[in-house]
């Protein structure tokens, strides 16, 4: 029996696409992810079920992050939403479990 974490899920076939398109270089854009910014290699691009993922060369190091984290246009419309908010309750309840842990 193969020990592999995904052995039992349909969706974990993974295939090597290659296309000459995505040889060269792309900028991550999406704001939250910790190589925001940078310029990286492709190195190649892999379908896993329906999402497809670029294995990208940064610092000699290899990640892959999912495709649509290059698209500026669709990173651009992300938001993390409104300010946050709480209620004074919930605030004094939070420093109750702090004191208690101090």
């Amino acid at each position: 029996m193969q020990d592999h974490a995904f052995q039992n899920c349909r969706h974990a076939r993974q295939s090597v696409v290659y296309d000459a398109r995505y040889q060269g270089s792309v900028k991550v854009e999406y704001a939250l992810h910790p190589l925001f910014g940078q310029d990286a290699t492709v190195a190649r691009k892999v379908k896993f079920g329906r999402m497809l993922f670029l294995d990208l060369v940064v610092h000699g190091e290899r990640v892959s992050v999912p495709q649509w984290m290059t698209n500026p246009e669709l990173c651009r419309r992300m938001t993390c939403g409104f300010d946050p908010v709480c209620n004074l309750q919930t605030l004094r309840e939070l420093l109750t479990l702090l004191n208690q842990e101090a």
